[in-house]
């Protein structure tokens, strides 16, 4: 089994070892689906943890209607993936947190059940269709909280309003609001709507901006141009500055402000010498005289947010394309000024990607030093297994970190039709040598930049790499003979990766 659950909890669920007729109750007796784990915690009671292995999970998630207050973990790389459903949640989600989850091809999160939204923390949403299938209220306590998270091509029906609070979040070709038939309601109704600390890369798409006079806020956010901005309010037909080009529509449609660059036409809406909105816009007073101008604090703008692209497998499962790298276009949202944009990638320093183009500055291709067998590229994108073989291998080039660091984690992006059945995967050795084993990968790394001498040790994407002594083999943290009980994490200059993809889950190697 590949999951080793790092994190303790009351209920535990692994999709590739586990089984539903288990307790469910330790890491050795993981239930299957996270709906045996909610049948579980609703009967015991309320506050329960429930701990979810790495694994894609095709299942709606019902809460039933009673409230429950129970938080689940995502423990590696965890997806709900929601192809040909509806429904990613259903029932009373309110009083919950889901944590460290990747939410993917969904119609929707959830029904029209309103201010039933958990609180996600530390979670990415891709292609979702939309969010909720009828407008949230908006001066309620339990509408969506959002907590360094990723939206991206999260759009929703143009009826519709989707409040909530964003701290630290990357939204990324995701409308937050709609544009008509609500949105004469969002100014006396939509209470408190926050944006802190987010990068809001949404050019043609529509940021909202809720009721200004009940603590709306745009704080420490940077927002590439042409990102709109969009404003309801009865009075904005008397204080049109421009026509409809910045501001105006009546009380039915409310405003539209663009972001960009203050040295074009049409001018920006953001100062980034003050970080507050251009008094140089032609349509200041009439933002100010509503409130909408107010709102803005420490924000920024850019031409671009510069991402890394071309990653492997950059298809329904990916959500490495969301890491940011620092470019020039992309230095605001470095800033260090009150909790800004970076935060929402952990507060770390710009992470690096490497995909599969064919380039001497790719260590994963063959053109920067990587030694393939059975794989190839085409033009779906991506490594993928070569001809009919059901496996192929990727050893990297050796990866010079500049300096010895602290291995965070080492994530992957991929794309599968048979979820949990073709996966990255390593085969274990010794006397645990059972199936391969999915989402793992192994590495060698040393302060010297030979590593010929050094062996490959098995570890989980997603993870944070520790290694322990077991008898007189070091063994990393993904190896089945793991001792979670003794460890220390990895922290090397020097890295190489090799990375085994597999269809068949069920032979040897």
């Amino acid at each position: 089994m590949a999951n080793h659950f790092n994190y303790p909890g009351d209920y535990f669920v692994s999709a590739l070892g586990g089984n539903d007729s288990n307790a469910g109750t330790s890491p050795d007796t993981p239930f299957k689906t996270i709906g045996a784990a909610i049948t579980a915690a609703q009967a015991a009671g309320d506050y329960k943890t429930i701990v979810i292995g790495t694994g894609v999970y095709q299942e709606t998630l019902a809460m039933g209607s009673a409230y429950g207050y129970h938080t689940f973990q995502g423990d590696g790389e965890v997806y709900l993936e929601g192809t040909g459903n509806t429904y990613a949640l259903t029932g009373y989600w309110q009083k919950c947190y889901l944590k460290n989850m990747n939410i993917v091809n969904w119609g929707l999160i959830m029904p029209s059940n309103e201010q039933m939204e958990p609180t996600y923390i530390d979670c990415n949403f891709k292609n979702i269709v939309n969010f909720n299938s009828y407008r949230q209220r908006y001066f309620q306590p339990y509408y969506q909280n959002l907590v360094r998270c990723t939206l991206d091509n999260t759009s929703n029906w143009p009826s519709e309003l989707r409040t909530g609070n964003y701290q630290n979040c990357i939204i990324k070709n995701s409308n937050t609001t709609g544009y008509n038939t609500w949105a004469q309601y969002a100014n006396t109704n939509a209470y408190s709507q926050r944006f802190q600390g987010c990068i809001i890369d949404n050019p043609g798409a529509i940021a909202w901006s809720g009721n200004n006079l009940y603590g709306t806020q745009f704080d420490g956010c940077v927002f590439s141009a042409d990102t709109q901005f969009a404003v309801y309010n009865g009075s904005l037909d008397l204080y049109t500055s421009n026509g409809s080009d910045y501001m105006g529509g009546g009380p039915s449609y409310g405003g539209f402000l663009t972001y960009g660059p203050s040295d074009q036409d049409p001018i920006g809406i953001i100062d980034n010498e003050t970080g507050t909105f251009n008094t140089a816009h032609p349509s200041h007073s009439a933002a100010y005289a509503i409130g909408a101008a107010q709102m803005f604090k420490n924000c920024f703008y850019v031409n671009e947010i510069d991402y890394n692209t071309q990653l492997s497998g950059s298809g329904m499962f990916n959500n490495i394309m969301n890491t940011i790298k620092f470019g020039v276009s992309s230095s605001k949202a470095y800033q260090s000024r009150n909790n800004t944009a970076i935060n929402t990638i952990g507060g770390t320093n710009p992470s690096v990607g490497y995909g599969y183009e064919s380039s001497s500055a790719n260590p994963l291709h063959p053109m920067g030093g990587a030694t393939w067998e059975g794989i190839t590229t085409s033009s779906l994108g991506g490594f993928q297994i070569d001809g009919s073989e059901h496996s192929g291998s990727i050893i990297s080039a050796v990866i010079d970190q500049g300096a010895p660091k602290v291995i965070n984690d080492i994530g992957i992006g991929f794309t599968t039709l048979a979820p949990n059945a073709a996966a990255p995967s390593t085969h274990p050795s010794g006397a645990l040598n059972y199936n391969p084993t999915r989402y793992q990968y192994e590495m060698r790394y040393s302060n010297a930049s030979d590593l010929s001498s050094e062996s490959y040790k098995i570890f989980e994407w997603g993870q944070t790499p520790k290694v322990n002594v077991n008898g007189v083999q070091i063994t990393g943290s993904g190896d089945q003979n793991f001792n979670s009980g003794s460890f220390s994490n990895v922290s090397a200059r020097y890295l190489q990766l090799k990375i085994t993809l597999r269809t068949d889950m069920s032979g040897s190697l």
